[in-house]
């Protein structure tokens, strides 16, 4: 003790001295490191307690994390007393929930090409009713395979075309009486087909442009019909012989003019007529029938006077101020008498006027040829 009574410590002691007269200087720092701990553990406690809230939103059957986080008692399995769970049992749940994950990712993975069935010898159980039996859910899932389409694709074949060309001309026309099956004359010999060897009822068959005048004072239309094939029983209709309808006389001529070629006209007067034919047009006795055959092959050897029997060969078929060989045939009822001398309409003066009056004059009373064809077999 000093003299003044008071207790004094040895030297050495200083630093005591100094915590006892100032002890905040020490308690600082360890507040700090008190802090700074407390707060390292409740960042884990907070995360211990999101993972157990997700496994116990995802996995209901793994873990119920209510009654941690509103403090509510969780029931016994032992006895239905409740006791609070401590904050000490939180490292044992998050254990149990990883476990738990761990269990579900080894129990069946799912896959959008996959899908899970209970199977028939294991019944899926509820996680509910294995609790109350004091056992572990376990839920067996058998993956079931959906199948997939495939296709294959057939191959079809390609058609090969084949062309074939067309002959420009055949040997000239020979006939026969045993391939042409209809008739080659009518009323009793009067009348007679235009083409040698082609009967009346395969005549609409050769037919490679109708009669259409759609006004008798008109030069337009087609006033005859024309009578031409390709392939008439393997023949080309060209250089094929042409065949006076009925008897008469030679009325008209016309060498190679536009647009009727060669052509030879034939005047059959009323009294040479058949009486069927009279009928049926109503010709009178001043009147005839005029029959004109254009574009022939060659240029016409008749006169104008000459007399022409039926069935008689006056020229052949060919394509003279035209594109195609064809017969063009035309029929008209007029005045007994007539003579047409060479007519164009594209000619001199005299041809342009002796056509306008054949066509459109009214003088001629212009018909369709078939009409007399199309019955006679």
């Amino acid at each position: 003790m000093s003299d003044s009574g008071r207790i004094t410590f040895p030297s050495h002691h200083g630093a005591d001295e100094r915590w006892l007269h100032k002890p905040w200087e020490n308690l600082t720092p360890m507040m700090i490191a008190s802090i700074l701990a407390l707060k390292a553990g409740g960042l884990l406690i907070a995360i211990a307690l999101s993972v157990a809230g997700i496994v116990s939103q995802t996995h209901p059957e793994v873990i119920n994390i209510r009654p941690i986080i509103e403090g509510i008692a969780v029931k016994n399995n032992v006895s239905n007393v409740t006791t609070p769970l401590s904050m000490a049992q939180l490292p044992t749940i998050v254990k149990q929930t990883q476990n738990a994950i761990s269990q579900q990712l080894t129990a069946g993975v799912s896959s959008p090409f996959f899908q899970t069935t209970p199977t028939d010898e294991e019944p899926l159980q509820t996680a509910e009713g294995l609790e109350n039996a004091g056992q572990t859910a376990t839920i067996f899932q058998t993956p079931t395979l959906i199948p997939s389409l495939s296709i294959t694709p057939t191959l079809t074949s390609t058609p090969t075309i084949t062309f074939t060309s067309t002959p420009s001309k055949t040997p000239t026309f020979t006939p026969t009486n045993t391939i042409y099956p209809y008739s080659l004359i009518a009323y009793n010999g009067k009348m007679s087909v235009p083409l040698k060897g082609i009967g009346f009822g395969e005549i609409h068959t050769i037919i490679s442009q109708l009669y259409n005048v759609p006004n008798q004072r008109s030069d337009e239309g087609h006033h005859g019909v024309d009578l031409g094939s390709y392939d008439y029983h393997g023949k080309l209709i060209y250089d094929w012989p042409i065949l006076a309808v009925f008897s008469g006389k030679v009325a008209g001529i016309t060498v190679n003019r536009i647009p009727i070629g060669n052509t030879v006209i034939i005047e059959c007067p009323y009294n040479e007529l058949p009486q069927e034919v009279i009928a049926l047009l109503g010709i009178t006795e001043n009147q005839s029938l005029y029959h004109m055959y254009s574009h022939m092959l060659d240029v016409p050897t008749q006169k104008i006077g000459d007399s022409i029997n039926v069935g008689e060969e006056i020229g052949r078929v060919g394509k003279s101020q035209t594109v195609e060989a064809h017969l063009h045939l035309e029929m008209v009822i007029g005045l007994s008498g007539q003579t047409v001398s060479s007519m164009s309409n594209n000619g001199t003066a005299e041809e342009a006027k002796t056509y306008m009056w054949w066509r459109t004059s009214g003088t001629f009373i212009s018909f369709d040829p078939m009409i007399l064809f199309n019955d006679l077999q």
